[in-house]
């Protein structure tokens, strides 16, 4: 998972075994030495199992000019086979479609925040994905480490 605009955000998941994973940082100057936790692991390829798109949006106006803009998240995914695929999300402007378009001090959202634009099939399809669907893949390195709770504070 590569976050392209916030490097120390991206990562890559290893498999080993069928129920091991190893973890490393995209950037080994953003290595934490530190364990991390396998079911955390576990859990995240899991989601990887039964994800799907909205729709195509292959007549899309604005595509050829962001295909060649940064996305906001690219997975790429390498089977038991070698083969690869690759799925680069791209933010979706504000339309008449989106549910909010103004944010809560009253200005004038830029982006939908339910909606994104990815590309797959090596970019000849585009298509529309949901953030209710994708949303938990959008994980960052840091995630995956062990985050002891904050103890409660004693009152009296």
């Amino acid at each position: 998972v590569e976050y392209p605009a916030d490097e120390q955000n991206s990562f890559n998941i290893n498999r080993i075994a069928a129920d091991s994973f190893s973890l490393s940082s995209k950037d080994e100057k953003y290595a934490i030495n530190k364990p991390y936790e396998q079911n955390f692991l576990k859990q995240f390829t899991a989601f990887f199992s039964n994800i799907s798109f909205e729709a195509f949006d292959n007549h899309y106006l604005q595509k050829d000019s962001m295909l060649h803009t940064m996305p906001f998240c690219i997975f790429t995914i390498t089977e038991k086979d070698n083969s690869v695929n690759k799925v680069n999300v791209y933010y979706m402007p504000v339309s008449e479609r989106s549910k909010q378009q103004f944010d809560i001090k009253g200005n004038e959202m830029t982006y939908d925040i339910d909606h994104y634009h990815a590309s797959i099939h090596g970019d000849k399809d585009f298509v529309i994905i949901q953030y209710y669907v994708f949303g938990k893949l959008f994980r960052t390195y840091k995630d995956f480490f062990f985050k002891p709770p904050v103890p409660a504070v004693k009152k009296g």
